[in-house]
């Protein structure tokens, strides 16, 4: 009974370190968030000299074509409507994903 016993422990133990393993559960529910405005987030970055590349089909630059050594910060919009005008404006590079 006590190996019975270990074997329950360990599986709910894996269970319970799978809900807080971030790889598991997707990384946008381990990272922490900010909200702010578009403008002062984009002064911010600049601030602190963070490169911003934004994603946009609408670009000959594929992702690998960054240096991505520079501290940078990744500006995703929607599947559907992409980023707004305003981050494809003040933004350092524009990539596109290649779906290959």
């Amino acid at each position: 009974t006590d190996n019975r016993k270990r074997k329950q422990d360990n599986e709910t133990g894996n269970k319970n370190q799978n809900k807080r393993n971030p790889f598991i559960q997707g990384l946008v529910f381990a990272l922490p968030i900010a909200c702010t405005e578009q403008a002062y987030l984009s002064e911010w970055l600049t601030k602190h000299q963070i490169q911003t590349v934004a994603t946009t089909p609408d670009t000959k630059s594929l992702h690998w074509d960054i240096d991505y050594k520079k501290p940078t910060a990744l500006l995703f919009g929607s599947e559907s409507d992409g980023l707004t005008d305003f981050w494809l404006i003040h933004t350092n590079e524009r990539i596109r994903i290649s779906m290959a």
